[in-house]
């Protein structure tokens, strides 16, 4: 039986960035293998409106105007949020969700990437291999090993077209790592389930087995849960046969946010959190 996956979407306005992410996922995504759940965290660009419009009418607004989907759009849900919680936050909204649903899978998402053909069963072949309990792919734009590059496209088609190509390429391949960019990041609904158990009792986390709001807006809480997920047992993979792209930190721009003093504020946490030298250890991996 196939796994099933909830993708999860927090948005907080960049409304064009989240049609294009959609209109991507529906043109490479089965919709008898996943639902979504987009969490609004409070926007105020038309980006409600444009959610009540897939959801109710089951249209979808390009850049030629609006066409019916009819069966062929993902079942779709929405949390509205009154203040904005986050990436973290918003990640934990969704996760809820997709718990009781009862998801064997959770897929955490930005809205500013673009989905490619084969994305989710190329993750997904990963996990039911039995080699990673947390996975990512490859992309334009992340820290890390996540970072790579294929052969140039400038247009959605020729991404499509590089992005299949370069799946055939690399059929297979998997690379073990210690931490992961949470652009594009599908876990294991037992590694949620687990961690709630372990750190809840004894108060270890401040969201057991979620990502971790004291990370505020966004940046850290990734890096984090993949220290808690690999400390608890679990493995962690970059599926080296799977390209997005990624536009990278269009929620912060839209907002008008300070990503520099984001990325400042968390990595004092981590290192309090963790200390100075292990999170440095993290950084190493990318040079060995």
């Amino acid at each position: 039986m196939m796994l099933q996956t909830t993708i999860v979407v927090p948005v907080l306005n960049a409304l064009d960035y989240t049609r294009l992410f959609w209109q991507s996922l529906v043109r490479n995504t089965d919709p008898a293998e996943a639902s979504v759940v987009f969490v609004d965290n409070g926007s105020t660009d038309g980006t409600r409106e444009w959610l009540d419009q897939i959801i109710r009418e089951g249209t979808i607004y390009g850049p030629d105007g609006p066409f019916q989907l009819g069966n062929s759009q993902p079942k779709i849900q929405a949390i509205l949020n009154k203040t904005n919680r986050g990436f973290p936050g918003g990640c934990n909204d969704g996760i809820g969700v997709a718990l009781e649903s009862g998801a064997d899978l959770v897929c955490l998402m930005n809205n500013d990437v673009l989905l490619t053909p084969g994305w989710l069963p190329g993750l997904r072949a990963h996990v039911e291999a039995g080699r990673p309990d947390v996975i990512g792919p490859v992309t334009n734009y992340a820290a890390g090993l996540q970072q790579h590059s294929i052969n140039l496209y400038k247009s959605v088609e020729d991404l499509d077209r590089e992005a299949a190509k370069y799946a055939e390429q690399r059929r297979g391949e998997f690379l073990p790592v210690s931490w992961l960019v949470f652009f594009c990041v599908l876990v294991r609904a037992e590694v949620f389930r687990a961690l709630r158990e372990s750190e809840a009792p004894a108060g270890k986390e401040p969201n057991p087995g979620e990502l971790d709001e004291d990370f505020g807006i966004g940046n850290g809480e990734d890096i984090d849960f993949s220290i808690r997920a690999g400390r608890a047992g679990f493995r962690l993979g970059i599926a080296r046969n799977v390209y997005l792209h990624h536009f990278g930190d269009q929620t912060f721009k839209a907002n008008g946010m300070d990503l520099r003093l984001l990325v400042r504020a968390a990595n004092a946490r981590l290192k309090h959190k963790w200390g100075g030298e292990f999170i440095e250890r993290l950084k190493q991996e990318i040079e060995d």
